[in-house]
C-alpha cells in the first residue's frame, strides 16, 4: 500500500467506502422491497375479499354472482362456500390448489400447495335475504418473488457499474484535489534543475490546507532567496576587501624581489609571493 500513490490511494479509499456504502443501501432497499412486495400482494387480497360482496345478489332464494366475481383480478382467485355445509357454491380457485382446506376467517395464511406459495383469506360475509356465506381469495405471491428475484439479480448486475462508476469518479476526484501538490512538485523540481529561488508556487487565493501549504513553501522561498542574495552580497563585499591588500602586497613583494640580493631573503620572498597569488586567486 505504501508503494502506490497517494492519487491511487485515494481513490481506492474512496471505492472501498463508497461500494461498501451502496452495498448497504441496496440491501436496505432490497429488504424493504421484499417486504412491501409481499405486503402489496396481500393488501390486494384483502381488499378484493373485502369488495367481492357487491358483486353478489339474492334472487329469491337464490345467490346471483356479477361476472366479475369469476374474473381473477390482481391475481385473486375468489370462492364461495356455505358456512354450514362449506360446499363450493360459486367462484374458482387455482389448479392444483387444495380444496378442502379448513376455514380461517379474517386471517390470511400461507399455504403451499405442489411448487407453488399461496396466500389465502378467508371472510365471512352476510348476505341480507339470505345466510351468512364464507368468501375466500386465494393468491400466488410465486410471481411476486420471481419479479423480486429479477429485481435482485439487476441490482448484482448493477452494482459492479456502480463501483465501476465510484472508482472513476473517485480517481477524477483525488486527481482534481491533488492537481495543486503536482503544481508545487513541479515548481520544486524546475527550482532545483534551473536554480532559480525567484521562482514561486503562486496557487492563488484558497483556504484549504493545500493552499496553506503553498503559501508557506512560497513565504520559505522568498525567505530562502533573501538569505542567498544578502550571502552573495557579503561574499561580494568581502572579496572586494581583500583584493586591494592583496594587491599591494604583491606589488611590495614584487618590488623587494627586485631590491634584494641576499638568497635567504629572496626565497622567503618567493614563497610570500606564492601565497599572495594563491589568496588572490582564492579571493
Amino acid at each position: 500500500m505504501k508503494h502506490l500513490s497517494l492519487k491511487l490511494r485515494l481513490t481506492l479509499l474512496h471505492t472501498l467506502v463508497m461500494s461498501i456504502v451502496v452495498a448497504i443501501v441496496l440491501g436496505l432497499l432490497l429488504s424493504i422491497s421484499s417486504r412491501e412486495v409481499l405486503s402489496n400482494v396481500q393488501n390486494d387480497l384483502e381488499r378484493r375479499v373485502n369488495e367481492s360482496y357487491e358483486d353478489i345478489s339474492v334472487l329469491g332464494n337464490e345467490l346471483i354472482f356479477d361476472s366479475d366475481f369469476f374474473e381473477i383480478q390482481d391475481g385473486v382467485y375468489l370462492s364461495s362456500y356455505n358456512e354450514d355445509s362449506l360446499s363450493l357454491l360459486y367462484g374458482r380457485i387455482p389448479y392444483g390448489f387444495e380444496y378442502e382446506l379448513p376455514f380461517e376467517e379474517g386471517k390470511i395464511r400461507e399455504v403451499k400447495s405442489g411448487e407453488n406459495n399461496y396466500y389465502v383469506y378467508d371472510s365471512l360475509v352476510p348476505i341480507k335475504g339470505y345466510a351468512n356465506i364464507v368468501i375466500r381469495g386465494i393468491v400466488s405471491y410465486n410471481d411476486a418473488e420471481k419479479e423480486f428475484e429479477t429485481t435482485i439479480k439487476t441490482a448484482l448486475i448493477l452494482f459492479p457499474l456502480l463501483v465501476a462508476l465510484t472508482a472513476v469518479a473517485g480517481y477524477l476526484l483525488s486527481r482534481r484535489a491533488l492537481r495543486p501538490v503536482s503544481k508545487i512538485t513541479k515548481t520544486v523540481k524546475e527550482i532545483r534543475e534551473k536554480e532559480d529561488l525567484s521562482r514561486r508556487v503562486d496557487l492563488g487565493e484558497g483556504k484549504d490546507e493545500i493552499y496553506t501549504l503553498a503559501h508557506t513553501f512560497d513565504e520559505l522561498l522568498k525567505d530562502v532567496e533573501k538569505s542567498v542574495e544578502r550571502e552573495k552580497r557579503f561574499t561580494s563585499d568581502v572579496a572586494h576587501e581583500l583584493r586591494t591588500p592583496l594587491a599591494v602586497s604583491k606589488m611590495a613583494i614584487e618590488d623587494a624581489l627586485d631590491k634584494a640580493t641576499d638568497e635567504k631573503i629572496l626565497e622567503d620572498l618567493s614563497i610570500l609571493k606564492n601565497k599572495n597569488e594563491m589568496m588572490t586567486k582564492m579571493v
